[in-house]
């Protein structure tokens, strides 16, 4: 649940210049809203795209608008709605699509996120990005690393998947521990033990480890 909420607000601020930047056909209408939601008036968009959307449903920008701050005033039953009614009227609409799983997989609905971004397929740099989190968060941190990459091959400034993969390498790197100690009793005996530990990921998921211990007593 934290990381969710974590990662939604992370969200929030990433994708609120998205937002701001989308091309509502009404301008008057588009710059209202953008206004309102550069205060943090997030309802308050709602309740201006909602009537647009009744006269306008051709207008997918303001589709997306709404959906994203539906999500972010709260309304998250309504955010999903819209986004499903969205895609119906626009199912080629890119960016309204990403939007929409990035919705699904930040409110914990994994596999519908990657129902959503099937259409995509493997050349769409964001969509990779998004599946690289998703399979990340399952787990899967062979597939992770494979989506990243191609998602940094697509599009080198693609920075969630270049923190993403650096993430899995650092938790995946190799390692080597030392340790020792010493002791002295009444008898008089003093002992030495050392102990080493090293390991590698042969996989993401899949390690070897050799540990190395010495003992010595004197007397």
């Amino acid at each position: 649940m934290c990381r969710t909420i974590l990662v939604a607000i992370l969200s929030l601020f990433c994708a609120c210049p998205i937002a701001h930047a989308q091309q509502i056909a009404d301008e008057e209408v588009g710059a209202r809203a953008r206004a309102l939601s550069a205060e943090g008036r997030f309802g308050a968009v709602v309740e201006l795209l909602n009537p647009y959307l009744e006269k306008h449903p051709e207008d997918a920008s303001a589709w997306l608008m709404l959906a994203q701050h539906a999500y972010w005033s709260g309304q998250t039953d309504s955010a999903g709605q819209t986004f499903e009614e969205a895609l119906r009227i626009h199912a080629n609409h890119n960016p309204l699509r990403l939007a929409h799983a990035r919705f699904l997989m930040e409110t914990g609905h994994l596999a519908k996120a990657d129902m959503v971004l099937a259409p995509l397929g493997r050349n769409n740099a964001e969509a990779e990005t998004i599946k690289g989190t998703i399979a990340w968060w399952r787990g899967h941190l062979t597939s992770a690393a494979k989506c990243f990459r191609n998602a940094l091959r697509l599009d080198p400034d693609q920075q969630e998947a270049e923190s993403g993969l650096s993430s899995i390498g650092l938790a995946t790197r190799p390692w080597m521990y030392s340790s020792g100690l010493t002791g002295t009793d009444t008898q008089p005996l003093s002992s030495l033990r050392l102990s080493v530990q090293g390991g590698a990921f042969l996989t993401p998921l899949q390690a070897v480890r050799i540990d190395i211990q010495q003992a010595r007593v004197d007397m």
